[in-house]
């Protein structure tokens, strides 16, 4: 281990972030375990032939989506494992502070909340009728059995966006999600995201199955859950992700473990979810990552005929949008989650990203509108 290490409470940890300005930094905060982990200061770009694991406290790694990228707005993001110079760790209750050479000193700040005066969002609704159908003719044709589109909403605001208030938004009304950021050359990539691609404990490799959806109507609604753990429609978009991966882990592994689907609920919305499990101490987590990476649930069914058919018909480019980003520990555990209910913030622009899984039985209006839904995970943070 390269790094010193010493007690450190901040207010408000945020206040790490805003120590900063002007680095390259990478926040991950798991808000079920309270596990939180901000990196601050490129030390070295991490290549497994010439580095060892163990010597960084904490490791961040990302994808974008498909690994070329031709939009200028995601160049130099993703496709890369970094170490950073400070960490600011909470777990277990007890923060710390983690910082390689020189120590820096740390400052409390008071977290900035903003009501960011937008202009109006621009209706995608028939370029989303046509990118639909070009999908649902491929699926008919019985080519493919499930193909998961998105939108690029682009958001502009008077003012730049402020990053910190939009994260300190996304921590308050998204408990039990994984909220991330990374900043870099001036444009932050961040969201909420609900979804595990893949945690490594040990020998203990698990991913997440997560799709079939359903709006709430902020009730406990008993008769609304039944509706989504019975609808045969979402059923069938689901299992198609929950066969992928207990496939890609019997492959792997020779075995999986696929427990009971159940109901995730978050601040908007219902999803079926079904934890898949397998026992594997061969292959890493990066490994796991690229196996899995992208899941039915992000890309479609079979894999590579799904990914054609998005970089046929979607006009837009994905980059960190629903691909892999996540932390890697010095023992080599660690966790990725899908960069999904997510944006990019560049000055006063925000991009945000939302996609929905397409099967024959789907209709557009609905699935524009569960996109719809989707996108409230971005816009009630501005």
């Amino acid at each position: 281990m390269i790094y010193n290490q010493e007690k450190k409470v901040l207010k408000n940890p945020l206040s790490f972030w805003l120590n900063f300005e002007g680095e390259e930094r990478v926040l991950f905060w798991d808000l079920k375990t309270n596990f939180l982990v901000i990196g601050a200061v490129r030390l070295l770009k991490f290549e497994p032939k010439k580095n060892k694991i163990s010597d960084y406290k904490i490791l961040f790694s990302s994808n974008t989506f498909f690994k070329s990228v031709d939009d200028s707005k995601w160049n130099g993001m993703g496709n890369e494992t970094i170490a950073f110079k400070y960490y600011y760790i909470v777990e277990n209750g007890k923060s710390s502070f983690w910082f390689y050479g020189d120590k820096k000193e740390l400052f409390d700040f008071n977290i900035p909340h903003v009501k960011h005066n937008i202009n109006d969002i621009k209706c995608d609704y028939f370029e989303w009728e046509k990118l639909f159908a070009n999908i649902h003719s491929n699926i008919k044709n019985g080519k493919i059995d499930k193909v998961v589109p998105s939108r690029e909403i682009e958001v502009e605001c008077n003012d730049k966006f402020n990053v910190i208030s939009i994260l300190d938004n996304l921590i308050k009304l998204n408990p039990g999600c994984f909220i991330f950021a990374y900043c870099k050359n001036n444009k932050t990539f961040l969201g909420a995201s609900p979804e595990i691609l893949v945690q490594k404990k040990g020998t203990d490799i698990m991913s997440y199955a997560l799709a079939g959806t359903l709006k709430k109507n902020n009730k406990n609604d008993i008769s609304l859950q039944d509706k989504l753990l019975n609808d045969p429609k979402n059923n069938l978009e689901h299992m198609i992700v929950v066969n992928s991966i207990s496939n890609i882990m019997k492959n792997a592994t020779g075995n999986s473990d696929v427990e009971k689907t159940e109901l995730m609920e978050l601040k908007n919305l219902y999803h079926l979810r079904t934890i898949v499990h397998t026992v594997d101490g061969f292959f890493s987590i990066l490994e796991w990552k690229d196996m899995l990476h992208p899941t039915p649930a992000m890309g479609g069914c079979p894999r590579n005929l799904a990914l054609d058919i998005l970089k046929k018909f979607e006009h837009h480019e994905r980059g960190l949008y629903a691909s892999p980003l996540g932390i890697i520990r010095e023992n080599g555990d660690g966790i990725f989650v899908v960069g999904i209910r997510s944006a990019l913030v560049i000055g006063n622009k925000l991009y945000a990203y939302v996609g929905c899984g397409v099967i024959e039985q789907s209709n557009c209006l609905d699935e524009y509108e569960e996109t719809n839904n989707k996108l409230q995970t971005i816009l009630e943070c501005l």
